[in-house]
């Protein structure tokens, strides 16, 4: 079977949750079909076999364009291939192309734009996600032969936008955690924090705001931030280290005994939690963090902050738990029940 696959960043290079998903994606279904892959890049890659590099600029009106020029330069392409994959309402001019040409389309949904935006402030935020993101999400939903959540949580709030409850199936998330090693706690108290993400996504702008206040009063604790946009933030306490994209994880994980993820907002599972876990490391987040991770409250490790919007709870936390030198359990988790295995699996029964 052909299939066209169409993203946003350079899957050869998973720096972000969204990556890392697509990348699994990519391999899952290169074992038994021919994959094609349209992505849309804002910085220099290297071209690969299979590979359609477009790149574009960086904001929403260059999106916008290229997208829709591509999506109409593609026809020839599309025809050619089985089924068409779209990773995020963004490309819905993919989906009405290929619906156009009777092609079979398979939406795969990173998780709720406008769940996203209930939890920031703003015009800006109103207009691109509540709007126009809401809109974009109905209309893939209600277009697209297929549409993949990556939990329940999700799927019931799409399976809002369409009659056809059915078509919206959860294939969980993964992470390969054969590529990530497994570390005893170095402290029996908690000395240094580590938070992982991307900066310019809002969820991880806004929760490492919430570190900085934190940090600002709990000075004996080091709290390190890897991640692009570190730039971002001019003013910060000394105990806090912005150490920018690294090519490897492992050291700042090692290092550290406690991952402190104190999101607000967003929607999904969260990436850095299951990393975290799969490093032998308990974690500090909130109702958002774990979101769409079953029964993963129960688990001895995990510290959920009730009220997100009280700096006290955290600090709190964070000066009070003695953490365990071994944390099996929370490996064993992620293993079971978000291995890449599980995800090429329903990825196949849908296929």
């Amino acid at each position: 079977m052909k299939v066209l696959l169409v993203t946003f960043g350079d899957i050869n290079d998973p720096t972000n949750g969204y990556l890392i998903r697509v990348s699994t994606i990519y391999k899952c279904l290169s074992k038994e079909h021919k994959v094609t892959v349209i992505q849309f890049i804002n910085s220099k890659v290297n071209n690969s076999k299979n590979f359609i590099n477009v790149k574009i600029g960086k904001n929403y009106f260059s999106y916008a364009i290229k997208i829709v020029f591509k999506s109409l330069s593609s026809i020839k392409l599309i025809k050619s291939n089985d089924k068409i994959i779209v990773e995020g309402s963004i490309f819905l001019p993919f989906i009405v192309m290929a619906k156009l040409l009777r092609k079979r389309v398979i939406y795969d949904t990173h998780g709720s734009i406008v769940e996203v935006s209930k939890g920031l402030k703003g015009v800006k935020n109103f207009i691109f996600r509540r709007v126009i993101g809401g809109f974009l999400d109905s209309i893939s939903t209600k277009l697209s032969d297929i549409v993949i959540t990556v939990s329940e949580d999700d799927a019931q709030i799409f399976r809002r936008y369409t009659r056809n409850k059915g078509k919206v199936v959860v294939v969980r998330h993964a992470i390969n955690v054969e590529n990530i090693p497994f570390y005893e706690v170095p402290n029996e108290k908690v000395r240094r924090a580590i938070f992982v993400g991307n900066l310019y996504s809002v969820q991880n702008y806004e929760a490492v705001k919430i570190i900085l206040k934190v940090a600002e009063i709990v000075k004996d604790i080091e709290f390190v931030i890897v991640g692009d946009g570190k730039e971002l933030f001019k003013d910060y306490p000394p105990n806090v280290k912005f150490v920018g994209k690294v090519p490897s994880l492992h050291e700042y994980y090692k290092e550290a005994d406690v991952c402190f993820i104190p999101l607000t907002t967003g929607t999904g599972v969260k990436t850095k939690v299951l990393e975290c876990m799969a490093y032998g490391r308990p974690v500090i987040t909130t109702k958002k963090g774990i979101e769409g991770l079953h029964d993963v409250e129960k688990l001895d490790g995990i510290y959920i902050i009730m009220d997100a919007n009280n700096i006290n709870n955290y600090i709190g936390l964070l000066t009070q738990i003695i953490p365990r030198r071994n944390y099996e359990n929370l490996r064993e988790y992620v293993i079971e029940k978000y291995s890449v295995t599980s995800l090429c699996k329903g990825l196949a029964s849908i296929i």
